[in-house]
């Protein structure tokens, strides 16, 4: 058996008389009665102590009553009625074990047979033995689901369903807490009288989502652009006794279109005695300091107080410093690290990281300065200087015709600005202020692969530090030296040295010799195509040429030649010509041609030097119809001789035969302005002497005659 006090208690009467120690009875002692009536009012103070810890003792219901353990979460109690409502899931239960343990938990299942009612327990582990003791917590639904707090009965806590309660005062509800939140239908205050926490959020939830959450809810009906959703005010007094709003976090609605909906917070403080906007949070943009204030914005990094700072007085931006260095951006580093790095992590081909300096001006025009950018340092003097910059401008802003202008300076013995390299529309100049500043390529194995000496006004290539010249072309030392009429171009090498000019394999490689008269007053030519390197002087075109062979040859105009033993142009020492040839020389008479004629040989050669001709004959007529008539001549000289008069040109005769014996050809001579060699005979039986008859053609001639003779001669 099991229960105490009024637990053992049954609702019908009838069942009263022997649960107590001492009971009421009929016609009892009036000793009895008293003690029958101090045991019921123990066991109803024990009641409401129960009520109290927020247990009770139900037992069965209707007295006594029998409950005995199944294992360590399962009890059963003897009755024929079933308590299911009363000892249902999820109420709260304690049980006095066998071993006098109390232990408490939940009730997770309740089922009744014919006369016993079986409860599982969750939460709890029963020691062996008979429990001696069952407790419910307390259902306030058993007394109308409400605890009323006052006389009147309007203030009061109910439970009108299931994990749901609801708080009153004086009638009205004030909020409602239920198993997951709690709801206030009013203003709240919380108070404290210390610095402790005065309201707390904890969440005990153990998983990856949100919580503790805060959630100000603006349920209307009305809702509309610009509604404020709800306002945090930080509030507190002033040194007049008069509240202040220190702080204050706005929300508000900017567009409540389904889809499209926007929203804002602003966030203000009290500055100089003034509610002041700080930072506003809007659909567009996050503005610090809307208003326009001398307000300062800084963000601090672990080891710089002002690794951003926005000088609200000066209105300029620092990054590391919050001193003011001139520049709308001033970034300070107090280290050699990189003040400024611009990162592109972009995998294609077009260009990244950028740059872009714009000016944006609304009447743009030539020279307007479009950037510059200054490196300066101080001098021993601690005075800022200019050590370089670079300057660009527009030099034309005309549509289409857009022309930029860039301008390196660097500073030189004092001077900040002095230009170094400067790029306009139509060129790029090194040094255009002409100071004494050399510029130097270096090569990988040549430090001065193109050097500009400034100090002497020349230029090399290959390393010469000197030049020797205007422009020196050097590969070695040659321990030579240029002479001053030769010297804008040296080339210098300490082995073999040279220049070459490749061309096209049927054009031409030209070296031109030109003054203010003429652009191509002397030249030499060589022609790929036809392998001849050709020379020309006064301008006149190719007067002189070498063939592919080595042969020289005169130009194309006439008169060109060699003046021998002299030192300036004379006639008298002229070679301009020299030519050898055939020509078929003819067997004439001075008075008429012979008929008929066959030649056996008919032979000419000559040999031309200058205007001297030296012409050879070998003539050998196998017949004739008829012989010439007159003088012998022969013709058909290839040049005519100089017509000089009175002078004659003298030849020999080296060979004759079959004329006649009295006049056989022995000398010729030439005519001026002539092309005839004429034959002369002795005019006595002496061939030695007296050689000065012509031979006349019918008395020495039959038709089948040799002769060879040679003459030389001035040509005209």
């Amino acid at each position: 058996m099991a229960g105490t006090g009024v637990g053992k208690f049954s609702s019908t009467a009838g069942n009263n008389t022997s649960n107590m120690t001492t009971n009421f009875a009929e016609n009892m002692a009036p000793s009895n009665v008293n003690n029958a009536a101090r045991e019921l009012m123990a066991h109803m103070r024990d009641m409401y102590e129960q009520l109290g810890d927020g247990y009770f003792e139900f037992g069965d219901g209707d007295g006594e009553y029998t409950v005995t353990r199944g294992d360590a979460d399962t009890i059963t109690i003897t009755g024929t009625s079933d308590i299911t409502s009363v000892y249902y899931v999820g109420r709260k239960i304690r049980i006095t074990d066998g071993g006098g343990n109390v232990v408490e938990g939940v009730i997770s299942g309740s089922s009744h047979s014919s006369t016993t009612q079986t409860i599982d327990l969750t939460g709890i582990s029963l020691a062996s033995g008979t429990p001696t003791k069952v407790e419910l917590g307390i259902d306030t639904a058993a007394f109308g689901g409400k605890i009323i707090l006052d006389d009147d009965g309007d203030s009061y806590i109910e439970a009108v369903t299931d994990d749901t309660i609801d708080f009153y005062a004086g009638g009205t509800k004030i909020g409602t807490f239920t198993a997951t939140t709690v709801g206030f239908n009013d203003g709240v205050t919380v108070t404290t009288n210390d610095n402790t926490d005065t309201l707390q959020l904890i969440s005990t939830d153990s998983d990856a989502s949100s919580g503790p959450n805060l959630r100000l809810y603006r349920n209307n009906d009305s809702n509309a652009d610009a509604d404020v959703l709800g306002v945090i005010e930080f509030e507190g007094r002033n040194d007049n006794s008069q509240d202040v709003r220190y702080v204050q976090l706005t929300s508000q609605v900017n567009d409540i279109t389904d889809g499209e909906e926007d929203g804002s917070l602003y966030i203000n403080t009290m500055v100089a005695g003034a509610n002041s906007n700080r930072i506003n949070i809007v659909p567009t943009e996050v503005v610090f300091n809307d208003e326009s204030k001398d307000l300062d914005f800084r963000v601090e990094s672990n080891g710089n107080s002002h690794m951003i700072f926005v000088d609200g007085n000066n209105d300029h931006v620092n990054i590391g410093t919050s001193t003011h260095y001139d520049g709308r951006l001033n970034i300070e580093t107090t280290d050699n690290t990189f003040n400024l790095t611009l990162i592109s992590t972009d995998a294609d081909a077009n260009a990244g990281p950028n740059m872009k300096f714009y000016r944006n001006s609304s009447s743009p025009a030539d020279n307007d300065i479009t950037g510059n950018i200054y490196f300066t340092g101080r001098n021993d003097n601690s005075q800022d200087v200019n050590y370089a910059h670079i300057e660009t401008l527009i030099s034309d802003a005309s549509d289409t015709t857009e022309d930029g202008y860039m301008n390196i300076y660097v500073a030189h013995a004092g001077t900040q600005a002095r230009s170094r390299i400067e790029m306009d529309s139509t060129e790029m100049v090194i040094n255009e202020g002409g100071a004494d500043l050399d510029f130097r390529v270096e090569s990988d194995g040549v430090d001065k692969m193109l050097f500009v000496n400034a100090g002497t006004n020349t230029v090399s290539i290959g390393g010469e530090a000197t030049p020797l010249g205007r422009l020196h072309v050097f590969t070695a030392d040659s321990s030579a030296s240029a002479h001053a009429n030769a010297d804008e171009f040296v080339i210098e090498g300490s082995a073999y040295s040279g220049m070459t000019i490749a061309s096209g394999t049927t054009s031409h490689g030209t070296i031109a010799f030109a003054d203010s008269g003429d652009e191509l007053a002397g030249r030499i030519i060589y022609n790929h195509n036809t392998n001849i390197m050709s020379f020309g002087t006064a301008g006149v075109g190719t007067q002189w040429s070498i063939d592919a062979s080595g042969n020289q040859l005169a130009g194309n105009s006439t008169g060109q030649g060699i003046y021998f033993g002299v030192t300036s142009a004379t006639a008298s020492n002229l070679l301009n010509d020299y030519e050898t040839g055939t020509f078929t020389p003819t067997l004439n008479g001075s008075a008429s041609a012979p008929s008929g004629v066959s030649y056996n040989k008919r032979l000419g050669w000559y040999e031309k030097v200058g205007d001297m001709v030296t012409v050879h004959v070998h003539l050998d007529s196998a017949s004739m119809t008829a012989v010439p008539a007159g003088a012998l001549t022969v013709t058909g000289l290839p040049f005519t001789c100089v017509n000089t008069t009175g002078f004659l040109h003298a030849g020999v005769v080296s060979l004759t035969s079959n004329f006649a014996s009295t006049e056989s050809p022995q000398a010729n001579y030439i005519n001026p302005n002539t092309t005839a060699l004429n034959f002369l005979c002795n005019d006595s039986n002496d061939a030695r002497d007296n050689i000065g008859d012509a031979i006349t053609c019918a008395n020495a001639m039959s038709g089948n005659e040799t002769l060879i003779a040679s003459c030389t001669y001035r040509s005209a």
